[in-house]
């Protein structure tokens, strides 16, 4: 039921999308920043999911401007709290990156003593930065709270579907979710199911389910026939909700590579 809800939704969003060209693509008014043309393309594709209420996984190449499509969509998205969970030491960096490009956004990081007084502070435009081992402890605090956007950096932090973490940030209530990770797959397909089902719940079905359609048979033999129809029949589910695009394909709109001789 719930991929056939989905796949009816992904038809609006598919009409939104074709509407949409370079032309008439632009950044959120208050980002502080010139979008390349396929950061625009992700913004769209983002915000196009954010306002039908669903998720998706942004798996762009190292280096093409992830973080910066993320600031740029929660710019857009400023009718609710954002939450962003990063690793701890990226905290200060996500931080410097609201500042530069949306300075006009309300920014609190939680971390280290003093958390609780900190997420009293939430209010509709403000969004909450945070790490991956504080959101089980905190949970109770945000668990009250209706976000307009949880934000997943470096997701494959929850490839283990089993951890307190990603236990926690499933349980969370957020009209939109996005993970955002250079890596979607590192041990198996399973790190994607796991990371799938934070941005889609119940998408990709039960655990079990997805080990006996997908994961079995392409750990038992990718090269045989029942392996290469779980990879097609997985493909085809999850496109419609997983963006990547790697440094070869976006080559011309990226800088000149400068070199320097020391």
């Amino acid at each position: 039921f719930i991929a056939e809800n989905l796949s009816a939704r992904h038809s609006e969003f598919a009409q939104r999308l074709q509407q949409l060209d370079n032309a008439t693509l632009h950044a959120p008014a208050g980002l502080h920043a010139e979008l390349r043309p396929y950061q625009l393309q992700g913004l769209a594709w983002m915000q196009g999911l954010a306002e039908l209420d669903i998720g998706g996984l942004l798996a762009d190449d190292m280096g093409l401007g992830k973080t910066l499509q993320a600031i740029a969509l929660v710019s857009a998205c400023r009718n609710g709290p954002s939450l962003v969970v990063c690793p701890k030491s990226l905290l200060g960096n996500w931080r410097s990156e609201f500042e530069r490009f949306a300075p006009s956004i309300k920014v609190t990081v939680v971390s280290g003593s003093g958390r609780e007084k900190a997420l009293e502070s939430m209010d509709a435009n403000s969004v909450i930065i945070t790490s991956y081992p504080l959101i089980s402890r905190d949970l109770a605090n945000y668990q009250k709270q209706d976000f307009e956007l949880v934000l997943l950096d470096e997701a494959s932090a929850i490839k283990n579907p089993d951890t307190e973490a990603a236990k926690a940030l499933r349980s969370l209530k957020a009209k939109a979710r996005f993970a955002i990770t250079g890596t979607p797959l590192e041990n198996g397909v399973r790190d994607l199911w796991s990371v799938m089902t934070f941005a889609l719940p119940g998408y990709l079905g039960s655990r079990d389910n997805f080990k006996e359609r997908f994961e079995q048979p392409i750990a038992s033999s990718l090269a045989s026939p029942a392996g290469q129809q779980a990879v097609a029949r997985l493909r085809k589910l999850i496109r419609p909700w997983f963006l990547r695009r790697t440094k070869k394909q976006v080559l011309r709109d990226l800088p000149e590579k400068i070199e320097q001789v020391l």
